[in-house]
C-alpha cells in the first residue's frame, strides 16, 4: 500500500528536479550566448546586427531542442553594447500554464 503512495511522489518529485537542471543549463547556454554576441558586437567595425547573429547562432548550434524560441535584441552605443536573449525552456511534461520564458542580459 505504502508503494501506491510513494511511487508516484518519487516520480513527479524527479521530474520536478529534471525541470530545474533544464532550466539552470539554459540559463548558463543563454548567458555564454550573449557573452559570445558581446565580443562580436564589441569589435573594431562590427555591428548590432553581426553581435545579435553570433548570439542567435550560439543558442541555435548549442541547445537547438532545449531553447525552442530564442530571440536576442542588440542595443549598440557609442561606448556601451548590451544584448538581451530571451528563450523558451523546453519542458519535462507539457503543461499549458507552465511556459518557462528565461531573459539573460
Amino acid at each position: 500500500m505504502e508503494a501506491v503512495v510513494v511511487i508516484p511522489v518519487v516520480v513527479i518529485l524527479s521530474m520536478v528536479l529534471a525541470q530545474f537542471v533544464m532550466i539552470y543549463h539554459a540559463r548558463n547556454v543563454t548567458e555564454a550566448a550573449v557573452r559570445n554576441g558581446l565580443r562580436v558586437a564589441r569589435g573594431y567595425q562590427s555591428s548590432a546586427a553581426q553581435g545579435k547573429a553570433a548570439a542567435e547562432r550560439y543558442l541555435a548550434a548549442v541547445a537547438p531542442r532545449l531553447l525552442t524560441v530564442r530571440s536576442c535584441d542588440v542595443t549598440r552605443g557609442i561606448s556601451i553594447v548590451s544584448i538581451v536573449c530571451r528563450a523558451k525552456v523546453a519542458s519535462v511534461v507539457h503543461v499549458q500554464w507552465l511556459d518557462l520564458l528565461l531573459s539573460q542580459l
